[in-house]
C-alpha cells in the first residue's frame, strides 16, 4: 500500500487514499443499514486500529520468546485440560 501520494488533476491536488473492501453477512449488513447515521467507514477504521494495537502488543510481548508453535499447542492443551477438570467437565 504505502503512503498516499498527492495527485495532480486539472490544477487540483488531492491525496489518493487506498480502499479496503469488507464483506458482511446478510444479518450484519441488515443491522448496519438500520443505523444510517453511523459513519461505518470510521467505525471500521477504529476497529482496525484497536486490533492493530493488540497485535503490536502481542508482537512486543512475544518478540524475545523462545517458545515454538508446538510448545504453545502443548501448553494450551494442558491449560484446557486443567480448566475442564476444574469445571468438572474433563472426560477420561
Amino acid at each position: 500500500m504505502g503512503v498516499p501520494q498527492p495527485q495532480n488533476t486539472g490544477g487540483h491536488r488531492f491525496l489518493r487514499v487506498p480502499n479496503l473492501t469488507v464483506s458482511l453477512d446478510k444479518d450484519l449488513m441488515h443491522q448496519v443499514k438500520a443505523h444510517p447515521g453511523i459513519n461505518w467507514s470510521e467505525a471500521a477504521r477504529e476497529g482496525i486500529r484497536r486490533r492493530l494495537q493488540e497485535a503490536h502488543l502481542w508482537d512486543e510481548l512475544l518478540k524475545d520468546s523462545r517458545l515454538t508453535d508446538e510448545d504453545v499447542r502443548h501448553l494450551a492443551a494442558k491449560v484446557d485440560a486443567a480448566m475442564l477438570d476444574r469445571l468438572g467437565l474433563l472426560v477420561d
